[in-house]
């Protein structure tokens, strides 16, 4: 059980309703906070909860507690009462706030990542000449249109024995807001960097610690993860390393990022989908599925006429094929563009279109029983078009094609040229 679900789990608390106090508490399922309320209810109260308790506030201690996103996932009757049990989107601990759109609003807000050591390559420690060492930081503030972020890296350390002692990474960050803005507001931009995080990385991104303003706690259930890590005793050691570190993108960190920010309304479903993948533990089948499906929707949204071209010289080259735009033409025309990351010629781009749009639309239609992907194909393709869509995407970023280049090969699981051309037979 991670730290803060700990913390909470079966906190007594009270829930204010419609003039009344009912006594509540904190249960933690599957790793996921719920709310019980243990004073049983009638039927009428309890169709009167159901309809309303979408937000409350209550106290936790002697703190005022508000909740946000609520909705029942269980009840249990005796005779004409009920115990109810609500799953929470989110709650913020030591504030109250009587509407979650117009009031209580904030300037600067703090949060954590969990397992994001390798977000910057610096070194933990640096030994001195005189046989000593020092714990180099990076401090470094980033300006945007609506907020400023600062990024705080450095460590800390303890003794374990005599011999021993350890040192761990810590990363932070800041945004402070140009005037005063909506929760909302802030869950939206965390969530924004969060998935950019995601782009870098290729891994999920679970968040640590949300602070407003001064003490007051953000708990996030559907934001919140703590990632695998390997820890030995100098560091936190992630089972991937960052495509991009901080200090790959340098002093473009601004940038890279504004960029990502312009496009991100256009991006939204794609990258949600994306981060639902390394979210959740998906099928081959549907890791598959789903990556065709971004790459298909970049197409659409980002690559029109770069596709027409695609399809017009087919076209040329066989009348009698389809007029209309296919999936495999959207496939070649974005692995067209990120091609140097393997070196492919054309003919054989063609081919890994059209093998992997005939796998997809075998899932879909269920027509060709030899279009069918074996398991070896779909865990390759799939790696496969992850990498496109990473080394797509970094190019709208205008990240240059060496440095994607670099930070694919470097990737553990970076298909290779000689597989993906067998496979594609």
């Amino acid at each position: 059980m991670n730290e803060l679900l700990e913390l909470y789990n079966h906190k007594p608390i009270k829930i204010y309703l419609f003039k009344s106090e009912y006594n509540a508490q904190l249960i933690n399922v599957d790793n996921k906070l719920f709310i019980q309320l243990t004073d049983y209810v009638n039927h009428g109260i309890k169709r009167k909860i159901d309809k309303n308790f979408k937000f409350a506030y209550g106290k936790i201690e002697d703190r005022d507690i508000t909740f946000f996103g609520l909705y029942r996932t269980k009840i249990i009757s005796k005779g004409e009462q009920y115990v109810l049990t609500y799953l929470l989107d989110s709650f913020v601990d030591g504030m109250r706030i009587a509407n979650k759109d117009t009031t209580k609003k904030v300037k600067t807000i703090d949060f954590e990542f969990y397992s994001i050591p390798e977000f910057s390559n610096m070194n933990i420690t640096k030994y001195e000449k005189n046989f000593t060492f020092s714990f180099p930081s990076y401090y470094k503030t980033y300006d945007f249109d609506d907020y400023s972020l600062l990024i705080n890296i450095g460590a800390t350390c303890g003794e374990e024995d005599r011999c021993r002692f350890y040192a761990h990474r810590e990363i932070l960050f800041k945004f402070s807001y140009k005037t005063k803005v909506t929760i909302d507001k802030v869950i939206l931009d965390i969530a924004v960097f969060r998935n950019f995080l995601s782009l870098t990385s290729k891994r999920k991104i679970g968040i640590e610690r949300i602070e407003l303003n001064q003490g007051v706690i953000l708990f996030m259930n559907f934001l919140y993860y703590q990632d695998k890590s390997y820890r030995n005793e100098s560091q936190n050691i992630h089972h991937r390393l960052f495509l991009l570190t901080l200090e790959d993108l340098s002093d473009n960190f601004e940038l890279v990022y504004k960029k990502y920010l312009s496009l991100y309304d256009d991006m939204f479903s794609i990258t949600e989908i994306y981060y639902d993948l390394k979210n959740d533990e998906p099928s081959k089948k549907n890791v598959f599925l789903n990556y065709t499906q971004i790459l298909e929707e970049i197409s659409k949204k980002f690559d029109s006429e770069n596709v027409k071209a695609i399809r017009d010289k087919h076209l040329k080259n066989n009348p009698k094929r389809p007029e209309n735009v296919t999936l495999s033409d959207r496939l070649e025309s974005i692995i067209n563009q990120v091609k140097n990351i393997w070196g492919f010629r054309e003919t054989t781009i063609e081919k890994i279109s059209s093998r992997i749009a005939r796998g997809r639309n075998y899932y879909i239609h269920h027509k060709d029983k030899k279009d069918e992907l074996n398991y070896h194909q779909l865990t390759l393709y799939s790696f496969f078009l992850e990498d496109v869509f990473i080394g797509y995407i970094y190019l709208q970023l205008d990240i240059p094609k060496k440095k994607i280049k670099e930070a694919l090969d470097f990737n553990i699981y970076f298909p290779q040229k000689k597989e993906i051309i067998k496979i594609s037979k």
